[in-house]
């Protein structure tokens, strides 16, 4: 299937089943009205059954024109389209009981009900593309969703397509964009899930109120008394088009209190498990040693000095070297700069149109391929590990649970139990692909043993 005709829209990919399935197109919960996949052999004769129109046959209607009838015995009215010879859409009302009332009248006809996710994949060029769609549904941000259509629209798959001709003649360079590619890797694993940015300091630095100035409401309690926030107080919200968790931690001090001492012990394993900590200095008064420790236990992490618009007190050397951002959270001032610190920590950013590897929503795809003679399908990531010849197949293989020899491709697993970070290991074969390459034509490449480990 070539792009061109993927990017017009589904291309229709049968299932190996002998039946046809049911799917619930539109999101859980209720609704104005819900769209109802129905496809396979044996689906026109089922909705022809099912629905009574007020002229002709459902299985006899021209395609893509609409048809009002009435479904079932209980006259359900709905709305079917047909987009194929075996393909409708039933458009019913969109609460729980007339969307399972259809739903079962057809599974009643042989119907093999399967979630939206596995339609999409039997529908999608590559498994690639098929994760890409199923992680697009669940963006938080309009950033993220780009992103992820790009890789639909098969970002992702023409760069290993161009990677793999460069292989044999020009390794270096094939390398290199793995490289490239693989440096958007932390970006890719939060499309779905959001950043954790981690607010920490002493007490009474002005954490919670940093909290509310960025998320734009009040959600932490803010109080002069120190040890006012004992536990861990997150929200969800963007920054720059970026989805992230923002969790304001108890006060680092030496606490009396046992319950503090638990909300300081989860603002240190907070600060640990977070994507980007930034560490909250009091303008007011000179910053402390366990500050200081622990910005040495995390470089990486975004310096404020909050209450700029009070009087500043003297802050030792240590401080200066951090470059830190001057903010008031009371009076909304550094706060774009802030921003601009924090997402900076996020990159580096891709250019549209760019090739983003995306492992978390691949786990989680359901398989593809419909039950066969021999059982559930499999994908294999085929011939990657090959010095030479062969390209990558990223199609329904044959079924079988164990990963087959080397050179001969490997099983990744079967997609009912979700997919193993498809993107990295096919980043990560190709990179050796070209270092052996490298290695046949004696061209030098530096950190060969950093670069890839065996496939």
């Amino acid at each position: 299937m070539d792009d061109k005709a993927a990017s017009a829209g589904f291309p229709f990919v049968a299932m190996a089943t002998d039946s046809f399935i049911v799917s619930r197109l539109t999101p859980a919960g209720r609704g104005a009205v819900a769209c109802l996949a129905v496809e396979g052999p044996g689906a026109a004769a089922a909705v022809a059954e099912e629905v009574r129109l007020s002229c002709g046959r459902a299985d006899t209607i021209r395609l893509d024109r609409p048809a009002l009838g009435r479904f079932g015995p209980h006259g359900e009215e709905v709305i079917v389209v047909r987009r194929g010879e075996e393909q409708f859409e039933v458009h019913c009302h969109g609460g729980p009981a007339p969307i399972e009332y259809c739903i079962d009248r057809l599974a009643a006809r042989s119907g093999r009900r399967i979630p939206w996710e596995q339609w999409a994949a039997g529908r999608a060029a590559t498994p690639v593309r098929a994760a890409a769609l199923a992680a697009l549904s669940r963006a938080r941000t309009e950033r993220c969703a780009a992103i992820l259509l790009d890789q639909y629209s098969g970002a992702f798959d023409r760069a290993v397509e161009h990677i793999e001709q460069l292989i044999d003649e020009a390794p270096a360079e094939a390398l290199r964009l793995c490289d490239e590619i693989s440096s958007r890797s932390n970006l890719g694993r939060h499309l779905v899930q959001p950043w954790r940015v981690a607010l920490v300091g002493r007490p009474n630095v002005g954490k919670s109120s940093l909290l509310n100035a960025l998320a734009g409401f009040s959600r932490a309690i803010v109080h002069s008394a120190p040890g006012t926030t004992r536990d861990l107080v997150a929200l969800e919200t963007s920054l720059d088009g970026w989805p992230i968790e923002l969790c304001d931690t108890a006060g680092l001090r030496d606490a009396a209190d046992a319950v503090e001492q638990a909300g300081i012990a989860l603002a240190e394993a907070a600060a640990a498990k977070a994507d980007v900590v930034v560490l909250v200095l009091d303008g007011t008064r000179p910053a402390a040693a366990v500050e200081e420790q622990l910005l040495r236990r995390r470089p990486d992490a975004v310096c404020t000095i909050n209450k700029c618009d009070l009087p500043a007190a003297e802050q030792p050397p240590w401080v200066a070297k951090a470059k830190p951002i001057s903010v008031s959270a009371q009076q909304s001032i550094g706060l774009d700069q802030l921003t601009a610190a924090i997402v900076q920590r996020f990159g580096p950013f891709p250019p549209p149109g760019a090739a983003v590897p995306f492992s978390e929503a691949l786990r989680e795809l359901p398989s593809p391929v419909g039950r066969g003679a021999g059982g559930e399908g499999f994908l294999s990531v085929g011939n990657i590990g090959r010095g030479g010849g062969g390209g990558i197949q990223l199609a329904a293989n044959r079924p079988h649970p164990n990963p087959l020899p080397e050179g001969e491709g490997t099983c990744v697993q079967d997609l009912s139990d979700g997919l193993s970070a498809a993107c990295f290991e096919i980043l990560d074969r190709l990179r050796l692909r070209a270092i052996r390459a490298a290695q046949a034509r004696g061209i030098h490449i530096d950190g060969f043993d950093q670069r890839s480990g065996p496939p």
